[in-house]
Order: structure tokens, then C-alpha cells, then sequence
């Protein structure tokens, strides 16, 4: 239910009528791709280091960067 509230959020601000479709492309490839890299990348820690505390400290700190991506985004009205 989530994914579907942000994908309809995200077509209601795209900025242009004529370019739409290359752009929710974009949105599906920025939601998904992680989506599909996250399980290859924890996989790779775990066969590597093969420490569960590891594998969430780096699951912590992509989430604070992700969070510190978002903050010089302006806000939408």
C-alpha cells in the first residue's frame, strides 16, 4: 500500500505533461533497483565478513545517507 501512495505522489508532481512516461520510468528504476540490490549486496557482506552486526551497520548507515540525500531536496506543495 505504500509503494502504490508513492508512486501515486510521484506522478501527481512530475513536472512535465509531455515527458511523463520516461519519468515515472525513472521512478520505477530509483524504487526498484534497490529493491532487487540490497538482497546481492547482503548476501556479499554475510559470505564475506559473515557477521549479522556488520550486515545491519551497514543497513543503518545507507539509511541515514539515503535520509541525508533527501534533505536539499525542496519541498512540494
Amino acid at each position: 500500500a505504500v509503494l502504490g501512495v508513492d508512486i501515486a505522489l510521484a506522478i501527481r508532481v512530475l513536472p512535465n505533461e509531455t515527458d511523463r512516461g520516461k519519468d515515472l520510468g525513472l521512478i520505477s528504476a530509483a524504487i526498484f533497483l534497490p529493491l532487487i540490490a540490497s538482497p546481492l549486496i547482503g548476501a556479499l557482506i554475510l559470505t564475506t565478513v559473515q557477521s549479522f552486526a556488520v550486515l545491519f551497520g551497514v543497513a543503518a548507515a545507507s539509511s541515514v545517507l539515503a535520509a541525508a540525500c533527501m534533505l536539499p531536496l525542496r519541498a512540494v506543495r
